[in-house]
């Protein structure tokens, strides 16, 4: 993997010249974005519909307004104002009459992070009725893999960083591998069930999880002057947990549920952070989003080498 950074023409003339120069540059952080990748299955037909061209998708989340949701095709993102909070979003899915819906729990992301999910939704037969149904649910979330820029050898308060000594803005970007979907294979229960019943699960949670899949992506990032900065990536896995049920239609007209059993199986999801500190050397003249504002103080008196090297390796 490659690492590029880049200057403006004018930054690159006072490079060229080293003459004394009023610099002030100032940047805005990107906001926390989250995209949700659907996949549509239609468990009537027996197919992926997701291309279709009369599959509907919508989505609403939790402490969002609809604006900050926008669906394109079968991606969903979220975008926060400046950083995300954590936030249940629920999708809903129809093609012919048949409908389902799966909801995704967005992680809390800081201003600048992006993080990429996959989200299944299963369609029933609306017209049909079933003695049997499922409910999804989160459990435990644990680190599958972390990494950050290897370039990153200076080590202050216990954390690798790369070096910004400079009192220039710096412009850079890095590449990483999403990874979101199913890992590993389901866990599966069946005690207590009949033939029938062993069916319907088999056949929910061959349908219920994404599929395993990989992308490889840029991530661009802004550096302030004087800064120790570096780009984070983490893997996740959360256990999924399906509740399988019973339906029972009593003589009165009611309908009670009965668990019959509960399989889990992990999903995965990427995100992927900058994070940046004033440099211990410099820290009167370390400014959040700038360079810097001084005419006394000149490319002569010291302007640090942009790091070698590139792309996205695992911590020690």
């Amino acid at each position: 993997m490659k690492k590029l950074f880049f200057a403006s023409v004018a930054l690159l003339a006072v490079f060229s010249s080293c003459q004394r120069e009023d610099i002030r540059t100032v940047y805005e952080t990107n906001p926390a974005v989250a995209t949700v990748t659907v996949t549509v299955w239609d468990s009537y037909l027996g197919k992926d519909v997701t291309q279709d061209a009369g599959t509907k998708i919508t989505a609403s989340a939790s402490s969002m307004a609809s604006d900050k949701v926008v669906i394109s095709g079968n991606k969903v993102t979220l975008t926060g104002s400046k950083s995300l909070a954590q936030t249940s979003l629920k999708i809903d899915a129809e093609f012919n009459g048949h409908k389902g819906s799966a909801t995704v729990v967005v992680a809390a992301l800081v201003e600048g992070a992006v993080a990429d999910y996959a989200a299944k939704v299963v369609l029933e037969d609306g017209k049909t009725s079933t003695s049997y149904a499922y409910e999804t649910r989160n459990g435990d979330v644990s680190v599958k893999w972390a990494g950050c820029l290897d370039y990153a050898h200076t080590v202050h308060a216990d954390a690798r960083w790369c070096v910004n000594n400079s009192m220039y803005v710096l412009f850079g970007k890095t590449n990483y591998t999403s990874e979101t979907g199913l890992f590993g294979t389901p866990v599966m229960k069946y005690d207590g069930l009949n033939d029938a019943e062993k069916l319907y699960v088999d056949e929910k949670m061959a349908q219920i999880p994404s599929a395993y899949a990989t992308e490889k992506k840029d991530y661009e990032y802004t550096v302030a002057a004087f800064s120790y900065y570096n780009v984070y990536v983490t893997i996740n896995k959360t256990v999924k947990y399906v509740d399988f049920y019973r339906i029972h239609q009593l003589a009165d007209g009611t309908v009670e549920r009965e668990k019959m059993t509960t399989c889990s199986y992990e999903d995965l999801n990427t995100v992927v952070e900058y994070k940046e500190i004033a440099s211990p050397d410099h820290t009167s003249h370390y400014v959040p989003g700038h360079g810097v504002d001084d005419p006394t103080y000149s490319h002569e008196k010291g302007h640090g080498g942009l790091n070698a090297g590139g792309g996205i390796v695992v911590a020690d």
